[in-house]
């Protein structure tokens, strides 16, 4: 949400967004929250398959 709200383009289609649809705005918020935490999840269990990949790697007799 940082890197989102650090572009200027998105930051003000994000105040455009809240300003004419205050109806749905709340809704959008939520939805983009819950796939930021999503993505997030799958990322951080990309990492554990990341590190087992790594781990089998090192093994030359495995590996091969």
């Amino acid at each position: 949400m940082e890197h989102v709200w650090s572009e200027a383009d998105y930051r003000a289609k994000f105040i455009e967004v809240s300003e004419l649809h205050e109806e749905d705005f709340s809704e959008f918020c939520n939805l983009l929250i819950n796939d930021m935490n999503s993505l997030l999840f799958d990322g951080l269990l990309a990492l554990e398959d990341i590190k087992n990949f790594e781990e089998l790697k090192e093994d030359d007799y495995t590996w091969s």
